[in-house]
């Protein structure tokens, strides 16, 4: 559309309109006429695609991104009228939105609310379908709008939804608890028989509502719940599921899963779940049950943000953890803050004996924040300790691939925060002295190291998995690059210093191993 025509769209304060989201100035009246504006809108390439195809394409756009073209002209305005009458799937879910009430909770929160909660009943009250593949609201609500979720939830039992997903987990939003009536009424939770899909985040659900929900949703096949605060107990019973998560439960306790068909599984666990504190454990350390997942390839376990005086139970916690489930067949994803890492450090080294993971075909280990620890190795005096990855790589007699990622999310480092004294030692033949008690490991072909700014542990650790991988043939490494300062120039000059650090820490990698692939990014 021509930029000049762009003046006929107003922003307001003053009067909303819910189906379109668009505000519109009271008593200021458009610059063009609207036959002028109508032409103009008519000239573009998509606009002379015939209405069948242009719903369509609205179809496949969120309720909020489609509304906002029925400001473009009289036409557009009919299509996404249209538009509502034949879509098989409502999707509220606007993250400029969302990262604008985010950024101003409290500014703006409630009217934001209010107009998103017209939005959702006006277009819910114009579908005339019977039936529904998809009907998502991702919005911030809490308690406040427990009778709208409830008749959302309704609607959604009515038009036998498929996949059925409640966002609402931003955490610092307007004052209220948590919206916990979901499926309060069992009458609603059996008309969800045909649900295949269903994601809950910042809802608080209880152990009754999840058993009825399993009782009367054969076919659900994927389970995500996050930030549920009232979910104590989860019996997991479904014969066709094949993905769950669990993430940010703290007060979950006791956990069991039977599911044939589970294929995949994200649990990031709390301190309940490991034991601490646990009241339904006797002698084990974890809330896990019983476990029957026959199918399950790919495991991803979070553990984050336990406090100090709780993280002594974590080593033996961890080893419990990787026996319960070393059937896992081919992926097998840790993430793990700073602390929990080199809390296991402290007691295990290289040479520890974790459970076979025998199936297990690639290992990803992620640490969040690992500055100053990992790389100040006097603060923490356990650099052995920091190896103990090599043995989850001796654990896994077919592991392929190994992957390790060090996110930096608050620490941005500059050059002054990088030691290279060890480039003075002679750390290769250290570390080949090492590696000369254990046995050679012959199934790994590939490792990915990401977050690498070349420090004594990024670099024996390197080293050392050369030395114990006898038939690696690729390791890709991503650099972590310093942060810039205020003077350009020092930048500039550090920057160069560290470009020729890096490229000292390859040729030293290369020379160890010459005969493998080494990619440095």
């Amino acid at each position: 559309m021509d930029s000049s025509c762009c003046s006929c769209v107003k922003i307001q304060t003053s009067r909303t309109n819910p189906l379109l989201l668009v505000e519109i100035v009271e008593g200021e009246p458009c610059s063009r006429s609207s036959d002028k504006c109508q032409l103009q809108t008519d000239r573009d390439g998509l606009s002379q695609l015939p209405d069948e195809i242009l719903i369509r394409i609205l179809c496949s756009l969120s309720v909020d991104e489609a509304a906002r073209t029925s400001v473009l002209s009289r036409r557009w305005e009919k299509l996404w009228m249209k538009t509502i009458l034949v879509t098989p799937r409502l999707e509220f879910y606007c993250m400029k939105k969302l990262k604008y009430v985010l950024r101003y909770p409290f500014r703006t929160s409630v009217r934001e609310a209010y107009e998103y909660v017209d939005l959702v009943d006006e277009v819910t009250k114009l579908h005339p379908l019977p039936t529904l593949e998809e009907f998502t609201v991702g919005f911030p609500f809490n308690s406040m709008n427990s009778e709208d979720i409830d008749r959302w939830v309704e609607f959604a039992a009515e038009k036998q939804v498929k996949k059925l997903k409640f966002d609402f987990g931003i955490k610092i939003h307007y004052t209220g608890q948590s919206y916990e009536g979901f499926l309060a009424s069992q009458g609603t939770a059996r008309r969800l028989n045909s649900l295949t899909d269903l994601y809950l985040r910042g809802v608080n659900v209880d152990p009754k509502v999840m058993h009825c929900l399993f009782s009367s949703s054969p076919f659900l096949q994927r389970l995500c719940v996050i930030d549920s605060q009232h979910l104590f107990m989860l019996e997991v019973a479904a014969p066709n599921l094949n993905y769950l998560e669990i993430r940010n439960c703290d007060n979950l306790q006791l956990l069991n899963i039977s599911a044939p068909s589970l294929n995949k599984l994200k649990l990031f666990l709390g301190d309940s779940l490991l034991g601490i504190d646990n009241v339904f454990l006797g002698d084990s350390l974890l809330g896990i049950e019983n476990m029957f997942a026959p199918d399950l390839s790919h495991l991803s376990l979070g553990l984050h943000y336990m406090s100090i005086g709780r993280l002594r139970c974590i080593v033996d916690c961890f080893q419990e953890l990787l026996g319960r489930f070393s059937q896992v067949k081919k992926t097998l994803s840790l993430s793990l803050s700073c602390e929990v890492f080199c809390e296991i450090a402290k007691t295990n080294d290289m040479w520890h004996q974790f459970p076979e993971l025998s199936n297990v075909e690639h290992l990803k280990i992620s640490v969040i924040d690992p500055w100053p620890w990992w790389y100040v190795v006097e603060g923490l005096q356990v650099s052995q300790g920091l190896l103990w990855p090599c043995a989850l790589v001796k654990a896994a007699p077919f592991l392929h691939k190994l992957s390790i990622k060090l996110i930096h999310k608050e620490h941005k480092f500059t050059f002054r925060d990088m030691d290279f004294k060890w480039m003075d030692e002679d750390i290769p033949k250290t570390v080949k002295a090492d590696a000369n008690v254990r046995h050679s490991y012959r199934s790994m072909k590939v490792v990915e190291l990401f977050g690498f700014i070349g420090c004594r542990n990024d670099i024996e650790f390197v080293l050392h998995l050369l030395e114990i991988a006898v038939s690696l043939e690729k390791i890709t490494i991503r650099v972590c690059p310093p942060s810039g300062l205020e003077e350009a120039d020092d930048f500039r000059d550090e920057e160069n210093q560290f470009a020729n650090k890096i490229q000292q820490c390859a040729q030293l990698l290369k020379k160890a191993r010459p005969d493998i692939d080494l990619l440095i990014i």
